[in-house]
């Protein structure tokens, strides 16, 4: 079963404010509140879906390498 469609918006708010704050001030300076203003939630909201900005990195990653193997790796 797909996710809700509200939770599909929420992570993509987050997962792009991080991307965009990654770009503007580096990892070490992001706050989770630099975070949260910038995709417009609340903390709770991000809580809810990571453990810090670690995890939120760490699950983007992952899911960049899935899609690399994915698209790049596997013959077509």
């Amino acid at each position: 079963m797909s996710e809700d469609l509200r939770i599909q918006k929420s992570k993509q708010a987050i997962k792009n404010a991080f991307l965009s704050l990654l770009a503007e001030k580096g990892f070490e300076k992001i706050t989770i509140k630099d975070i949260c203003t910038q995709a417009m939630i609340g903390k709770s909201t991000f809580y809810y879906h990571y453990e810090d900005k670690y995890d939120l990195a760490r699950q983007l990653a992952i899911q960049s390498l899935k899609n690399y193997q994915q698209h790049v790796l596997i013959p077509r």
